[in-house]
C-alpha cells in the first residue's frame, strides 16, 4: 500500500465511526432502560453496531489521514 493520503476512504472511515459510536451508544442507553424496566434488550443490535464502528476506525487508518484531522476533532 502507498503511503499517499486517501480522503474520501477517511471521510467515509469517519462517518461509519461516528455512526458506530453514535448507535452503540443509543442502544446502550435503550438497553439500561430495557433492563430497568424488566425487559430484555435485542443484543444483536450491539453485535452490528460495534463492528460498524471498528470498520469506520479501519478505514480512516487505512486512508493515511490521521485520525483527529478525518473526524475534525
Amino acid at each position: 500500500m502507498s503511503s499517499r493520503r486517501r480522503p474520501w476512504l477517511a471521510f467515509w472511515g469517519a462517518l461509519l465511526l461516528w455512526s458506530g459510536l453514535a448507535c452503540t451508544a443509543l442502544f446502550a442507553a435503550a438497553a439500561v432502560w430495557l433492563l430497568v424496566d424488566g425487559s430484555q434488550p435485542s443484543w444483536i443490535i450491539l453485535a452490528v453496531t460495534v463492528p460498524m464502528g471498528l470498520v469506520g476506525w479501519w478505514l480512516i487508518r487505512r486512508s493515511g489521514v490521521p485520525v483527529g484531522e478525518a473526524l475534525n476533532l
